[in-house]
């Protein structure tokens, strides 16, 4: 929760198993339940995936609940589990739609038959999409890597780190913007 508060965040992104046993499931505040049923019951994020019921959230519907619960929600773009769900292919497409409402990134890479946790590149998102159109959107904040796979696919940290540096470096100006000149 420190590094959130480092960062600028005013509420750190949970996922439901961090905060209750596993199996169990605390009530939800009545503005939180009033909000989803209006929303047609959703819940889990872009895709849903391992935070909620398999479910194929659109960006309507994540908007739906950021109106309702504003400014205590906003919505967190997993790109893996996007591509597995509801935007299979098209990842871009969700950033796009949910746009000025995105407060974080889960950035990770997959085949689209499960969710990997792969580097960007390893898989079938096309970050290139992704990255300019999080660009497009206005999105300035960190993007989070959410890479647990790449320790079974390569234990060695330091290939990691090589293979991170390859990444940003082959990306242009996409992860390295130029300075902006002071006149």
């Amino acid at each position: 929760m420190q590094g959130s508060r480092r960062r600028g965040a005013r509420l750190p992104p949970l996922h439901r198993r961090e905060i209750e046993p596993r199996g169990a499931r605390a009530p939800e505040p009545q503005r939180v339940q009033e909000a989803r049923s209006r929303s047609g019951g959703l819940r889990g994020g872009a895709g849903g995936g391992e935070h909620g019921a398999r479910l194929r959230a659109l960006a309507s519907h994540l908007l739906r609940l950021v109106e309702e619960l504003s400014p205590s929600v906003a919505v967190c773009v997993d790109t893996g589990h996007a591509n597995i769900e509801a935007y299979r292919g098209a990842v871009r497409k969700l950033v796009e739609e949910v746009g000025k409402a995105i407060a974080a990134t889960h950035i990770s890479d997959n085949d689209g038959s499960g969710d990997q946790h792969l580097f960007p590149g390893r898989g079938t998102i096309q970050r290139g999409e992704v990255l300019a159109a999080l660009d497009a959107v206005g999105y300035r904040k960190p993007l989070n890597l959410e890479i647990p796979g790449e320790r079974w696919l390569c234990p060695d940290p330091s290939a990691r780190v090589d293979y991170l540096k390859r990444l940003i470096a082959s990306s242009g100006e996409l992860l390295n913007p130029p300075k902006h000149r002071l006149s």
